[in-house]
């Protein structure tokens, strides 16, 4: 026999279930990013393993010897945070990381970009580069990766 009490909990439940499951389905629209890559780069597809290891700069050159070369957006922007969330690093550390890679002479930091049009540009310019856009739009002259 189902008392008030139980009812209750039941649908207290129920509520719990409902806003887990509308905050994935959210989640994931906020981390639809295309990641788009130079054109003279191999390199079709990566696995989201080692497109983490780009992005702490632990993969510093594609599989052909090329040297990987990250464009990103400034840490302030929108983007550049859904891209950090959906890795699971926090904007700060993603800093950590390339200030320690510059100011040891490890190597060199990513091209910062404000705007989708230095993003394209930088990218299609530049020999190995990886960049990341909000969507890739019709006519935008770049190649997307797929993520395995």
């Amino acid at each position: 026999m189902l008392t008030a009490k139980k009812v209750k909990k039941r649908f207290r439940l129920l509520l719990v279930q409902l806003l887990l499951v509308l905050s994935f389905s959210f989640s994931r629209t906020a981390f639809a990013v295309d990641y788009i890559f130079n054109h003279h780069t191999q390199q079709q597809a990566i696995s989201q393993f080692n497109l983490r290891a780009i992005f702490t700069s632990r993969m510093r050159r594609w599989p052909d010897g090329t040297p990987v070369k990250l464009v990103t957006y400034n840490y302030d922007n929108t983007i550049f945070i859904d891209v950090c969330s959906q890795m699971n690093i926090y904007p700060i550390n993603f800093k950590r990381v390339w200030d320690m890679v510059i100011y040891s002479g490890g190597g060199e930091g990513p091209i910062f970009v404000n705007n989708r049009e230095e993003m394209i540009k930088a990218v299609s310019s530049t020999p190995g580069a990886i960049g990341y856009l909000e969507s890739v739009k019709k006519g935008d002259e770049i190649n997307v990766l797929q993520i395995n």
